[in-house]
């Protein structure tokens, strides 16, 4: 792949009209930096933050051990805190050097962890109905399940793949009940029986029924080449 869209048609066998059109490219999901993979309170950001910044001070005198002593009250792992001052500022010094290296600034794009991944660009359906009044399943069902996955596979086959991932631009915003009676039990502390709440046709059409997952702490990059 050289960076740009495939665009695959999937055709009626007799009519060889259009009925569903997909399309993929080669992405790249990321972690920046700044993402936090540790649950920390704020004293322990705070004690990173300035080990880090006195590290990176060439005109200070300050260390470690002198910032762990102004928390002295503080119940710290200290050791958990070292590791993770030491993996930060190690993904600092190296970003520093491809700066230096490269002399880039603002069109690099420092990063913790890189993931190489398919991106889903269109998932559409044709205008011909005719077809879909005949099935006992949905369409885009059977295409993702039956032609995507298979497509997918064979192209992570050969590039690599940890993530096939899109993103759902969803407008359709409606109101559905909350459970009741049998799931009662599963409500969060703050949610009443019958209640109505918002969401999102699209978003859970994704999730239901192809088992997409909201992923967090990641960013894309999806313009790169193989």
């Amino acid at each position: 792949m050289n960076g740009g869209t495939k665009v695959y048609l999937v055709k009626d066998r007799y009519s060889g009209e259009i009925v569903f059109f997909f399309a993929l490219k080669a992405g790249l999901l990321y972690k920046d930096i700044a993402d936090d993979e540790h649950e920390l309170s704020e004293k322990e950001r705070e004690i990173i933050n300035l080990c880090i910044e006195y590290h990176l001070d060439n005109s200070s005198d300050l260390t470690e051990d002198d910032v762990f002593r102004w928390y002295e009250d503080e119940a710290l792992d200290k050791d958990k805190l070292r590791r993770i001052i030491q993996e930060r500022l190690d993904i600092k010094l190296t970003a520093k050097s491809d700066q230096d290296k490269t002399e880039e600034g603002s069109n690099i794009v420092r990063v913790s962890k890189t993931f190489p991944g398919i991106v889903l660009t269109h998932f559409c359906k044709g205008n011909h109905d005719c077809l879909q009044q005949n099935l006992s399943f949905p369409l885009g069902f059977y295409v993702f399940w039956e032609i995507i996955i298979k497509t997918v596979l064979t192209i992570a086959s050969m590039l690599g793949c940890q993530y096939l991932y899109l993103f759902a631009a969803d407008h359709t915003e409606f109101e559905v009940d909350l459970p009741s009676l049998n799931d009662f039990i599963y409500l969060d502390a703050d949610d009443e029986p019958n209640q109505k709440i918002l969401t999102y046709k699209l978003v859970e059409y994704y999730k239901n029924e192809l088992k997409f997952e909201e992923i967090h702490g990641l960013s894309k990059h999806s313009d790169i080449e193989f």
